[in-house]
């Protein structure tokens, strides 16, 4: 009785055992499977990054002067970019009666923010249009407006003309001195002018 009890179960183990050797389990199965888990897991940190990130942005503006339903990242590379900004921010702004594109780079120094400024101006636009510094010409059909200081080059385009002070206030508001080195503000299809800060006054810029 013991042998045949001794008999079924080897007969059991093996049988078990071949049954384990037919389970082939396909490594790169269980890798991609882990790549595709991290991946959309970095996929919805990121997307919740951005858009916590954007709701922040949408209430500084919201809470400074600029009254915006709507704002999206801009892609776009602009000439600036290339002049090695430590800063950037590129939002589409989604308003009640006009579209805004607000860009801001900011550099270490005011050297590489006017330089950056005198750079941009030797090729503005899609045309690379070479502007002298204070000339008044039409600059592009947007209407725009460009604010220089010692850290930052600021760039606001709208697609319908808007009120410049608007803005003036909105940076204000932030804290921002008056202290704008160049400021230029440009009508749709207009001609270009162009201001500077002395003594906190707004003055149009001489040559």
């Amino acid at each position: 009785m013991k042998k045949l009890l001794c008999i079924l179960s080897i007969l059991v183990f093996f049988s078990s055992c071949g049954d384990k050797e037919n389970e082939v389990i396909d490594l790169n199965d269980i890798i991609e499977g882990s790549e595709r888990y991290n991946e959309d897991s970095l996929n919805v940190d990121h997307k919740t990054k951005e858009d916590d990130t954007l709701a922040i942005y949408l209430k500084d503006f919201k809470s400074h002067g600029i009254d915006v339903n709507e704002l999206t990242v801009i892609e776009e590379k602009y000439f600036p970019d290339r002049l090695g900004p430590i800063h950037t921010l590129k939002f589409e702004l989604q308003c009640e009666e006009n579209t805004f594109r607000f860009v801001q780079w900011t550099f270490d120094d005011s050297t590489k923010v006017i330089n950056a400024f005198y750079n941009w101006m030797d090729c503005f636009g899609e045309k690379c249009k070479s502007i002298f510094i204070g000339e008044e010409r039409v600059f592009q059909t947007n209407p725009f407006h460009l604010l220089v200081n010692d850290s930052s080059l600021i760039f606001i385009e709208g697609i319908e003309s808007f009120d410049f002070k608007e803005w003036e206030s909105y940076f204000e508001k932030k804290g921002y001195g008056l202290d704008w080195n160049y400021v230029i503000e440009q009508r749709k299809r207009g001609r270009a002018h162009w201001f500077n800060y002395i003594e906190e006054k707004k003055t149009p810029f001489k040559k």
